[in-house]
Formats: structure tokens, C-alpha cells, sequence
């Protein structure tokens, strides 16, 4: 397959690993019966480096791609990861659950073996040429092309192993009784191999987990416990008291409302009330003279059994409490840990638009600070409004270092009044900040009822052409004033499309055209002081003049019978006709007679009908409004020669001083006149 470029064997000699330039990786036992390899991989890239584990299962090598790739023979399985650049060099800690590897671009990884997770990935001072790993895996040696470099990773390092003291039975009693001590531990990655129990009067005491003594000497006595691990590793020594003699025994009985088995939280500058007690247990031959409270952050805090205080710093208190009798012999530390949290502080800075119009949103900014440098949410709450998340209460954290936050609420035309908005911040402990609020108050659009035409109780008016009609408006605001007006009488959308008129809470207006469906929309625009806008609308229907000649008896008043030539013929008008008529006649009759003595008898007609005969003719017998008796007129034959202004039809009439009513027998026109 070409050129080898490394080669190695693995911890325990039972194999070896090579790589070629053609890309092929074999793995090949030790000994063997044939030239057949256990395992092969085979890719493009040339091979850089390979490394082989402590045992026969994992092998690792690199490629000029910057890939570097483990295998394991075992499960025929592999992983790989990327690191840039050319894997320049790879190495196995003793124990092969870890390997490191180093390009020439700087990089240097360090990985689980199994998991293939990094533990980390940093950039070496220069480009890496080899790298070397200690049994552990937490001393890592590089070789850069700018000089040496040694990493430590704690992570895998010996862990020390943990002691606890389970218990010590009894904690005070009196020289020569017995006691015993009860501890144990355990070692993450290894084992225990040896224990130590101390004491601060009388030295080490024993190297069992569990033993018993009668020996101690009498006093207070300070025990430690410690344990040590296969590596040679000590624990952390856990420590406890023992008193031997007449010692005192003392008890926390109570700190405010706390649990005195867990710790206790308090917000800063609250009145605390601790209570402790103290009695000999040995014997009853001392009196206890003084008593201790200490704390962690405040040192000691008084020298009464009971006391009260309200000055606490911040922070994590460990309390101790402790008693002395008339010996001298201070009894045992009687602990418990109480948090004094600070209570964060809130307000709402900010709102806009305020006051605001119905369905706009407001935006609402707040500002918070906590003693503690806490996490805090911010907790908006409204009754009646909702915010942008469509609920009545939003939530939000943020850090400390970012003490503002906001909210959006959400209006609309049914949210008009005033709106309480609260706020409330709460730390990571629950601790919550007195509240804060704002009202919001929702602007009410002004009410408006329009009316046209006198009667507003009908939402149509009726009008002829050219009849002044009166449009009124009637409007108020429950927060404001109105303060403008504005009509549109004609408007084609129900919005006002042109202003007609601008200025008061009544108009007046005429039509002159009727549309094409009879109706006019008029719309009146009401603007309050605040800028809030609202809009009604009434409507006017155009109607034509009523015709009342038909169905109508001679014997019915004037004005109802003569219709529509009552408005042609009226008597000014028909006067006029007469008056012209009768000149006429008068210059004709002038000119034939001038000569003449004969008097004049007029031509004869085709039987002419005279005023009164033609209405009497018309007249029904039964009038349609009320009935009447025909009276039967007498004809007068001194008659006169009219022509109708309608169809130039001649007729003869009485020629009778006063008021004639009379209508052509060619187009049926009815008038009057006068002579």
C-alpha cells in the first residue's frame, strides 16, 4: 500500500497499528499465524499519525484533511471529528479513556475515548507537532513549532474521596463513659483503603470507620474524620464536638417562623426573634452562667438566651449558639443557617400613549432593583385590560444587569374608563416587591344621534325640491366636550365624502335634483376635545308634489280639485288670458261694425258646450269624497270665446262677471278665471 508514515504498538504488546500514504489504516495482532490484519480502514486522505491504546480495543489515527479519527476493533465500529489543518501528532493517556491530538493550525482537542465528547478545544502558541499525555490524562505536553507548552486538566485528575460522621453517641458526657464514633466515604474513581479520627485534646483516636472509646480526656473536644483513597488521597476532614465532663448541652429553639432543619430565608430588615436554651445533661450539680449567639457575617450578636434584632447583613448567616456553666465548660455549637434576602424595589416608569385612544396599544416601561443582584421576574397585572400575550397577567425574567422591562397592553372600542395596571418583581428566592400600579384611562368617543327634519323621531325625512329642511345633531362625551361638526348631506359611502358644512350642532339644506333611488344619505362628523371621532348618519327621501284633481266632484274646495292646472291657471294667469282674448275681440268686433249696424251674432259652431253645461256634464252623480246633489243651472246665453292655453281649443263661456271655473273639452285642463 505505498509508503508507512507511523506505526505503533498497544499498551499491553498485543497488537500494533500502521498507517499509509494511500489513506489505509491495519490494525495486526502481535503474533499471528497469518498475514491477515484483525481490522482495516480504509479512506482517501494520506495518513499523518496513529496511535494505539493500552489494550487491544481503541486506535486512533490522523489524515491530511485535519480528520482525526478512533477506532474500535472490538464492536468494528468507529467516530470521527474534524480540527482543522493537518493532524500532526495523537496520544492515548495510560489509562485510554481519554486522547489528545494537535494540528498544524494551532488546534489541540482533548476527548473521551468511548463518548467521543471534547472536554474542551483551545488554540496551542503555535503549530502543534506532538503531543504526549500522562497515566491520567491531566498532564498534556506539546510540542509547538514557538517551543513546549503543559496542560493540567483537573477533570482528570485523582478525585479525592468525601467523609462524613454519621454519628457520635454521645456528644457531652462525663469522664470514662464510653463514646462512639460512626463515620464512612467513598472515592468516585478508586477506593478506600484507610480512615483517621482525630481529636483536638487527645490527637488521633482510630483508623476504623467505627469505633468505640472511653478514653477522652476531659473538655471540649474538637473530632475530625478523614479517609484516604488507593491513590493515596486524603478527603477534606469533617469535623465534630465532643464535650467530656459536666458540660452544658445547648438548643435553638426557635428563630422567627423559620424550619430549623433546612435553611432559613428572611427579607432584609425584618424583626427576627431567635430563642435558645441551655442545661446540664451529665449532672446536676452546675448552673449555666452565659450564653452565645455568633454569626458567619456579623460575628456575635448577643449574650442572652432570647434576643431580637432586625440589622442582619446580607447573605448566608451561619447562626451558632452555645452556652457556659459555672466551670467554665462551654457546651457544643447548636447551628443553624438563615439567608437574609433583599427585597427588590419596582416601579413603572413609563406609559404611552397616556391617556389613549380606544384600540391603541399601550406600552408600559418599569425599572426594578435588587439588593442581591437577583435574577428578577417582572409580574404585570390588569383586571380589565390584556396584554400582547392575550392574558390578564405577563411574565418576564431578565438578569440584574438589565433592570429594565416592559410590557404592551391591548384596547379596544369596549375598553373605554379608567384600567389599574399592577406590577410586582419577584427574585430567584420568591421574595416579591411591594406593588406598584398606574391607571390607564381608555378616552370615550363622544355619542351622536343625527336627525333630519324637524320630526327626529323617524330615522327618514321626507322633502320636495327646493324645501329647506333643518338637520340637527345631538351629542355628548362622557370625558370631554364636543368641540366640531361637520355635515355631508349627500355622501355616497356613509362617511363623510365632501364637507357640506362646518360649525354648529344644526344646519339647514335643500335638494334641487332627485337621485336615482329618491334618497339623500346626510352624515354628521363629531370631534371631541380630545380628538376622539364620531359619526351618524339619517337619511332624506325626495318625493314628488301630490296630484289631487283626479276622483275629485265640482262641488269640493278649490284648492283640492284643480290639480296640477290650478298651478297653471291660477287666477293672475287666467286673468291675463281673458284680458288679451277680450281686446281681441274687441278690435274684431270694431273693425266689422265700424260699417255695419247689424249686430253682431257670432258664427255658428259645432255644437259648442258652455262652462257651466261641460262641468255640469262631469260632475258624477256621487262625488268620491262625500256625495252631492247635482244642481241643475241655468244656461246663459250671452256667452264669450276663450282658447286653452293647453291645446289652443276654443270654447264658449258665460260672459257673467266673477270667479268661472271651467276645463277644455279637448285635453280635460281645469282652471278658473275671473272677469
Amino acid at each position: 500500500d505505498g509508503r508507512i508514515i507511523d506505526i505503533e504498538f498497544s499498551g499491553d504488546s498485543s497488537h500494533f497499528v500502521f498507517g499509509a500514504a494511500s489513506g489505509k489504516v491495519y490494525v495486526y495482532e502481535t503474533v499471528s499465524e497469518d498475514d491477515e490484519s484483525v481490522f482495516d480502514y480504509n479512506q482517501p486522505e494520506d495518513v499523518t499519525c496513529v496511535s494505539a491504546g493500552p489494550d487491544s480495543r481503541y486506535y486512533a489515527f490522523g489524515n491530511q484533511a485535519g480528520i482525526l479519527t478512533v477506532l474500535n476493533v472490538v464492536q468494528a465500529n468507529w467516530w470521527d471529528v474534524d480540527i482543522g489543518g493537518v493532524v500532526t501528532d495523537v496520544s492515548f493517556n495510560g489509562r485510554g479513556d481519554y486522547l489528545v491530538a494537535g494540528s498544524n493550525n494551532n488546534k489541540l482537542v482533548l476527548a473521551n475515548v468511548s463518548t467521543s465528547d471534547e472536554l474542551w478545544r483551545t488554540t496551542a502558541f503555535g503549530s502543534v507537532l506532538g503531543v504526549a499525555s500522562s497515566h491520567r490524562g491531566e498532564n498534556i505536553a506539546v510540542a509547538t513549532d514557538e517551543g513546549l507548552a503543559v496542560y493540567y486538566e483537573r477533570q482528570l485528575d485523582n478525585q479525592a474521596p468525601i467523609a462524613t460522621i454519621n454519628s457520635i453517641t454521645p456528644t457531652t458526657a462525663l469522664p470514662g463513659s464510653s463514646i462512639t464514633m460512626n463515620g464512612s466515604a467513598s472515592d468516585s474513581d478508586g477506593e478506600i483503603v484507610a480512615y483517621r479520627w482525630h481529636s483536638s485534646i487527645d490527637g488521633n483516636l482510630s483508623s476504623n470507620e467505627i469505633f468505640t472509646t472511653s478514653s477522652l480526656s476531659m473538655g471540649l473536644h474538637i473530632i475530625t474524620f478523614s479517609a484516604q483513597d488507593n491513590e493515596g488521597r486524603w478527603s477534606k476532614n469533617v469535623s465534630a464536638d465532643v464535650g467530656v465532663g459536666d458540660f452544658p448541652e445547648a438548643e435553638i429553639l426557635s428563630v422567627s417562623d423559620c424550619d430549623l432543619s433546612s435553611p432559613c430565608l428572611i427579607s432584609e430588615g425584618s424583626t427576627i426573634i431567635f430563642d435558645g436554651s441551655a442545661e446540664s445533661t451529665a449532672s446536676n450539680d452546675t448552673d449555666i452562667i452565659a450564653y452565645q449567639w455568633y454569626s458567619s457575617i456579623d460575628g456575635e450578636l448577643s449574650s442572652q438566651a432570647s434576643f431580637t434584632t432586625s440589622s442582619l447583613s446580607l447573605g448566608t448567616h451561619t447562626i451558632s449558639f452555645r452556652a457556659v456553666n459555672d466551670i467554665g465548660f462551654w457546651s457544643a455549637n447548636a447551628t443553624m443557617s438563615l439567608l437574609i434576602n433583599g427585597v427588590p424595589v419596582s416601579s413603572i416608569i413609563s406609559v404611552n400613549p397616556h391617556p389613549v385612544q380606544p384600540g391603541e396599544d399601550v406600552f408600559l416601561m418599569a425599572s426594578a432593583m435588587d439588593p442581591d443582584n437577583d435574577t428578577l421576574t417582572y409580574i404585570w397585572n390588569s383586571t380589565t385590560l390584556l396584554f400582547a400575550n392575550g392574558q390578564k397577567v405577563y411574565e418576564n425574567s431578565v438578569p440584574y444587569n438589565n433592570p429594565i422591562n416592559g410590557s404592551q397592553l391591548v384596547t379596544s372600542e369596549n375598553s373605554v374608563g379608567s384600567h389599574v395596571v399592577y406590577l410586582r418583581v419577584m427574585d430567584s428566592n420568591g421574595v416579591y416587591s411591594e406593588s406598584s400600579q398606574v391607571i390607564i384611562e381608555v378616552l370615550s368617543p363622544p355619542l351622536i344621534s343625527a336627525s333630519c327634519g324637524e320630526d327626529s323621531g323617524w330615522p327618514v325625512a321626507n322633502a320636495t325640491l327646493g324645501e329647506d329642511l333643518l338637520f340637527s345633531a345631538l351629542a355628548s362625551d362622557q370625558d370631554g366636550t364636543p368641540v366640531l361638526y361637520e355635515w355631508d348631506f349627500d355622501s355616497s359611502t356613509g362617511d363623510i365624502d365632501s364637507v357640506d358644512f362646518t360649525g354648529a350642532s344644526f344646519a339647514t339644506h335643500s335638494y334641487n335634483v332627485t337621485p336615482d333611488d329618491s334618497f339623500y344619505t346626510v352624515v354628521v362628523r363629531v370631534t371631541d376635545n380630545d380628538g376622539l371621532v364620531s359619526r351618524d348618519t339619517c337619511t332624506v327621501e325626495i318625493i314628488e308634489k301630490a296630484d289631487t284633481s283626479k276622483g275629485k266632484s265640482d262641488s269640493s274646495s278649490s284648492d283640492s280639485s284643480l290639480g296640477s292646472l290650478s298651478e297653471i291657471a291660477s287666477p293672475p294667469i287666467i286673468g291675463g288670458i281673458v284680458l288679451l282674448v277680450l281686446i281681441i275681440g274687441g278690435v274684431g268686433y270694431y273693425m266689422m261694425t265700424k260699417n255695419d249696424n247689424t249686430p253682431y251674432v257670432p258664427s255658428p259652431k259645432s255644437k259648442p258646450v258652455s262652462g257651466s253645461g261641460f262641468m255640469e256634464s262631469v260632475v258624477p252623480e256621487v262625488s268620491p269624497v262625500k256625495e252631492r246633489k247635482v244642481v241643475e243651472r241655468k244656461v246663459v246665453t250671452d256667452v264669450m270665446t276663450i282658447e286653452c292655453p293647453e291645446c289652443s281649443s276654443r270654447m264658449d263661456v258665460p260672459n257673467v262677471s266673477g270667479l268661472q271655473r271651467v276645463q277644455c273639452s279637448e285635453c280635460g285642463l281645469e282652471g278658473e278665471f275671473e272677469i
